[in-house]
């Protein structure tokens, strides 16, 4: 409890608070829209895969147009961890002639992503290209970076996560840095965590990247919309905040937002395509 005080001092008092403009929490059990809703407005919706294989909509995903992928190109490591006799790090090394920061993630598959011309294609790779900076934050019993990670991932290849022991410590380190958008991956939802973060009235986007249990195989994925600021109207663009039509990741793309809700928490979602 001190270690967690001290760090939240330690956070509070180190300058002025700044808000990204876009936070998407990609969530690893699959829920529907209602389990994921909460007191704040909120639009909810579906999202139909155009691809039930995880590759194709991990890449999808990052880069906005339908692909097509294997499991070694979307595949994501820390740095440091084992791999092909030796450590993720190097093997990323030996692929693409870059040598990645300490407790980096890296694209195991960045090499073949970039003579594709896929690296140049992802969220973070078009958002730096606008001159727009980002964070891949996450806590300490989130998975290893998934593949659906790649929307964090540059043309450089890989990104430095920041880990944090709990969502409090999370949400007050992000309203302090000076980004423009956050990629948030944790195993499970619970609203409760990040209640204060939606409240502040950033729009945040979340994601499950598995379909509900009683789905059954059904490509659905549930998706929420919270923007307590905003258009009550599910934008096209999940990151529209951010400016501009060719920046968009896949939510709304080939992989196919499918009905939206008004921005009322007790509103049922009706099935109408974009």
């Amino acid at each position: 409890m001190r270690v967690k005080l001290t760090l939240l001092l330690t956070l509070l008092t180190g300058g002025a608070l700044a808000q990204p403009r876009v936070v998407v929490i990609l969530v690893h059990e699959g829920h529907t829209h209602e389990d994921l809703g909460g007191a704040v407005r909120h639009q909810r919706a579906w999202m139909l895969w155009s691809d039930t294989a995880t590759p194709a909509r991990a890449l999808t995903l990052a880069t906005g147009e339908p692909q097509n992928a294997s499991p070694s190109e979307v595949a994501l490591a820390f740095a440091e961890s084992p791999n092909e006799h030796g450590t993720a790090g190097e093997a990323f090394q030996r692929r693409t002639g870059r040598t990645p920061p300490a407790r980096a993630v890296v694209a195991l598959g960045a090499g073949a992503l970039s003579r594709k011309g896929l690296l140049t294609k992802t969220f973070a790779s078009r958002m730096n290209a606008l001159g727009k900076r980002g964070v891949y934050m996450r806590l300490q019993d989130s998975p290893s970076p998934t593949p659906y990670a790649l929307l964090a991932v540059s043309e450089k290849g890989y990104f430095t996560p920041q880990t944090f022991p709990d969502a409090e410590l999370l949400r007050v380190a992000l309203l302090q840095k000076q980004v423009d958008w956050a990629l948030i991956e944790v195993s499970r939802w619970r609203y409760s965590d990040w209640e204060l973060l939606i409240g502040e009235g950033i729009e945040t986007w979340v994601v499950c990247t598995r379909a509900p249990p009683e789905a059954q195989g059904s490509r659905l994925t549930a998706v929420v919309r919270y923007a307590a600021r905003g258009a009550q109207r599910l934008a096209h663009q999940p990151l529209h905040a951010l400016g501009r039509a060719d920046t968009r990741c896949g939510l709304c793309a080939e992989s196919g937002i499918r009905s939206c809700a008004p921005m009322e928490p007790s509103a049922e979602c009706r099935r109408a395509r974009f």
